[in-house]
């Protein structure tokens, strides 16, 4: 078994790495993580495993290739409740990106939720740490995830435009921590 920990990631990941990646959609017994990779069409895998589980639990493999945008997402089941999981997203010869999140209780269970909008694009603000130490166990975007004024509907402008916002280094390492659900707002929306 090994143990997953979420560190600091670079900045920006050189191909054919992983660029960032987050998850969300969580319940009491399941979630999904979403990552975008370096191409599009690359067998990735992700590693999904207890938090601190030292030699405890084994690790979990689910199988993606990523679409044509390079976005792979994973459908993760059969979790336990109110459990944390380490992930470890890999994609075929290319550098991983390692994330976390906890499963939601089956019933009643007390749960901190933190939620902010607007950043620009390349912030790289403390606040995002910030909210990170508060160790919600959801973060709700409401919008507005990058100000890039993108004035027509060109898709790779807007994935651009969020590899941007990945790549801080303070948000990237939010995203990795823990659960977003998120909503598009005028900016972000296309």
């Amino acid at each position: 078994a090994t143990v997953l920990s979420v560190g600091a990631q670079p900045a920006a990941q050189t191909a054919p790495g992983v660029r960032w990646a987050w998850s969300g959609g969580v319940t009491a017994h399941g979630a999904v993580v979403k990552a975008r990779v370096a191409r599009g069409g690359m067998p990735v895998r992700l590693l999904l495993a207890r938090a601190g589980a030292a030699g405890a639990t084994r690790e979990r493999p689910f199988e993606s290739v990523s679409d044509p945008n390079g976005m792979a997402a994973f459908d993760l089941t059969g979790l336990e409740p109110v459990t944390a999981y380490e992930y470890r997203v890999e994609p075929q010869g290319g550098a991983p990106m390692r994330g976390r999140f906890r499963t939601f209780g089956d019933g009643p269970w007390n749960f901190r939720i933190a939620f902010s909008a607007c950043a620009d694009t390349g912030s790289a603000s403390s606040v995002f740490d910030a909210i990170r130490d508060a160790r919600p166990d959801l973060f709700i975007h409401m919008g507005d995830i990058h100000y890039e004024d993108i004035g027509r509907n060109d898709a790779e402008r807007f994935r651009r435009a969020f590899d941007a916002v990945m790549a801080s280094l303070t948000r990237g390492r939010l995203y990795r921590s823990l659960p977003i659900a998120y909503m598009w707002d005028d900016h972000d929306y296309g």
